[in-house]
């Protein structure tokens, strides 16, 4: 009896743990599915022999079937199909909930297309919270008929285009018939999934780019009155913002000493207290930077205020492109008529 399991996973943007922590039924139905697959698997001669000089490969009519009826047993419904511009379909194989489950059994190239272009389509259609794509791996590929993509093959490619133009969280599951013990690889750091979610790029990206109207960058805290000023434009501006303490103005990441961390978190806390009405929500967020022993990135959160405008030496405080000015007296008129 062929044993079909999941042995290998890449999480993109925290989806593994979304899956095995807020759909682990789901998983549950995945892996009880794989097994009904395993107990059931059709093996048929092929033409010719194939480069291992095995003459039977996997019939992919019945994987698919088989997988089909059992995850449809357990509520999956098949086929989603959406119409969009002119004759083409957003679609995934199955989905339960807001979870699509997409089986990657074609060519290299097919199997990049799901990834790169229905994808981000599905994501923006509001349709999905996540996807799941299931890929043979490399070994079980070589039971199927030539041709077909695998898993590591699609590890390699997305490994090497990092950071990947995808804002969605995905997991791509191998699947295998052998033994092997599961692996499971993120392709976003910690700080990259905080920042795609957030502002919706990557460190390297915010790096490249450099300062935006919604983050910036200090090198050191600056001094509580420049510090304020900055807290309230960001609360004034639409979405928040982000100041990211320890990247220097060019970029350059520079960190700040792990025992400076708590008193830095007290004196922004205090500062803001003391010089900002209404008194802004803000969220800190730590972060380590690679190789760099004894040094962290402090992440200070700025959400957008409700009763704007935020004041705080007796004026209102704007974002203007990377920078921070006082607000005129139209721009303040704008910024309470966003309240109503």
């Amino acid at each position: 009896m062929n044993k079909m399991r999941i042995v290998r996973v890449v999480s993109y943007l925290g989806a593994w743990t979304i899956l095995s922590d807020e759909f682990k039924n789901l998983l549950i139905e995945i892996e009880r599915g794989l097994e009904i697959v395993g107990q059931n698997l059709v093996f048929k001669k092929s033409l010719g022999k194939t480069k291992q000089g095995n003459n039977k490969i996997i019939s992919l009519r019945g994987y698919s079937a088989t997988l089909s009826k059992s995850l449809a047993d357990m509520g999956w419904e098949k086929d989603i199909r959406k119409e969009f511009g002119t004759g083409g379909f957003l679609y995934t194989d199955f989905k339960k909930y807001k979870v699509g489950l997409n089986l990657l059994f074609g060519k290299l190239a097919f199997s990049l297309g799901s990834l790169f272009v229905n994808l981000p389509l599905l994501a923006k259609s509001g349709q999905l919270d996540l996807t799941i794509f299931m890929v043979p791996t490399q070994s079980l590929a070589k039971s199927m008929p030539l041709g077909i993509s695998n898993f590591e093959a699609i590890y390699e490619l997305l490994n090497e285009m990092r950071p990947l133009p995808i804002k969605f969280p995905f997991v791509l599951l191998g699947i295998s018939n052998g033994s092997e013990k599961l692996q499971i690889v993120n392709l976003t750091s910690e700080i990259d999934s905080f920042l795609l979610l957030s502002i919706g790029l990557t460190l390297d990206e915010v790096l490249y780019f450099g300062e935006r109207e919604n983050y910036d960058f200090k090198e050191a805290l600056p001094r509580n009155e420049k510090l304020a000023q900055t807290i309230c434009a960001f609360t004034n501006l639409k979405g928040g913002g982000l100041m990211m303490i320890g990247i220097s103005n060019d970029g350059k990441l520079k960190g700040i000493n792990k025992d400076q961390l708590d008193n830095l978190q007290l004196k922004i806390t205090n500062v803001v207290r003391d010089n900002c009405l209404p008194f802004p929500k803000i969220q800190f967020h730590i972060f380590e930077i690679p190789n760099t022993p004894n040094k962290s990135l402090l992440f200070v959160q700025v959400d957008e205020i409700n009763r704007k405008p935020c004041v705080t030496q007796d004026k209102v405080y704007i974002r203007s492109t990377c920078s921070v000015r006082p607000a005129t007296s139209d721009e303040i008129r704008s910024i309470v008529l966003s309240n109503a």
